[in-house]
């Protein structure tokens, strides 16, 4: 019974704590005792259609609906004896869905992109600026607005009063003519890109100056062409005239030679032995006028060339001398004579003499032999007993 007095108090102590509750009840309440107290159960309370038992919660949320991208708002509720604390009335909260994009008649998906560009055309050289712009719920980001960019064609260059197409390559000229001297035309290739030519030369031709011809020796010789010059306009015989090739260009002629022609001059003859060899004659000479008995006269063929003489012997003629005599123990042996001559001039008894024939040529005994006779010794007679 104490029990149940107790739940009724705070029961009733709660009650007060709401606004709803009758100040009438709460007057009366003063004037219960225990006795006229009856029993009465806690009650549940009703959120959005559901049942929450006293002293429960529930998650409750301010709005059942909220555009895509918001956040559903949401609070716990708690029931007390049919009094649910908190304000939020639904018991869910659902996202909308995002909104697809339209862009030039085309519907474009939340998340999907398209490309497109800053500007419809744009001048040659230069670049189609584009961007990838996303749907976001409905929205395009990026700025960019048209779905297609062309790039304008090039120019073309003016030179020389001709047309020259972009990209195409011309060769200029830096005059339109120049003197000949050797140079020539200078030239450039100029390129058109564009309208714009690089380079400066401005002629599209150019003509070189006729070159002028050279004199030599009274003789015209033309531009490029060569002549034979000579230092001298003669040279001694056997001498070589000295040529160079002098070749003509634009009015000078290279090189120092200034004849035209080159001669030889007349070979000389030679003089030997009051006889004259005229160039290119040869005489027969000896080298000595005589030779020895029984030797060979030595000649040469001498040729005269332009006063000189090859070769070195002398003498016109040539004759062997006559054979010399011998002389052999005061006796003269003619050439080609013979004499016996011995060993010695005498040898013992029962010796034999010996003897060689010697031959006289041409002053020269043959062997050895000096003696003019040999004789033979008389036999030694014998001493016997004091008796010959």
């Amino acid at each position: 019974m104490i029990k149940i007095i107790g739940i009724l108090i705070s029961t009733v102590v709660l009650v007060l704590s709401f606004q709803n509750c009758a100040k009438v009840q709460t007057a009366n309440l003063d004037k219960l005792d225990a006795a006229s107290l009856s029993i009465i159960p806690p009650q549940s309370c009703d959120h959005d259609g559901q049942i929450i038992q006293n002293g429960q919660s529930i998650i409750s949320f301010q709005n059942s609906t909220v555009a895509f991208g918001e956040t559903c708002q949401q609070e716990r509720r708690i029931c007390t004896n049919g009094v649910l604390s908190g304000s939020y009335r639904f018991n869910r909260c659902t996202p909308g869905a995002p909104a697809a994009c339209s862009y030039n008649g085309k519907t474009y998906e939340d998340g999907a992109s398209v490309s497109l560009f800053q500007n419809s055309s744009v001048a040659f050289g230069e670049t189609c600026k584009a961007e990838s712009r996303k749907c976001k719920n409905g929205s395009l980001d990026g700025s960019f607005t048209f779905e297609t960019c062309a790039v304008g064609a090039p120019e073309a260059c003016k030179f020389d009063g001709k047309t020259v197409a972009h990209g195409i390559k011309i060769t200029a000229f830096q005059n339109s003519s120049v003197p000949f001297d050797g140079e020539g035309c200078k030239s450039q290739e100029r390129t058109c890109y564009n309208g714009n030519l690089n380079g400066t030369y401005k002629f599209a031709n150019c003509t070189p100056g006729s070159p002028a011809a050279c004199l030599f020796d009274n003789q015209t010789v033309a531009h490029g062409q060569s002549v034979q010059a000579f230092l001298n306009s003669s040279v001694p015989f056997g001498e070589t005239c000295t040529r160079e090739s002098r070749l003509c260009q634009n009015g000078t002629l290279n090189g120092s030679y200034s004849f035209s022609s080159c001669g030889s001059g007349t070979p000389a003859s030679c003089l030997i032995n009051g006889q004259t060899i005229a160039h290119g004659q040869s005489i027969k000479l000896f080298k000595t006028s005589t030779v020895g008995f029984n030797e060979v006269c030595l000649d040469e063929a001498r040729v005269c060339n332009n006063g000189s003489l090859n070769g070195s012997f002398t003498s016109s003629t040539c004759s062997p001398d006559a054979p010399a005599s011998c002389d052999f123990n005061g006796q003269n042996l003619a050439h080609g004579q013979s004499v016996q001559a011995f060993l010695s001039s005498s040898v013992g008894f029962s010796e034999v003499c010996q003897a060689e024939t010697r031959v006289c040529t041409d002053g020269n005994l043959s062997g050895s032999n000096s003696f003019g006779f040999c004789s033979v010794g008389a036999p030694k007679a014998c001493l016997f007993n004091g008796q010959t």
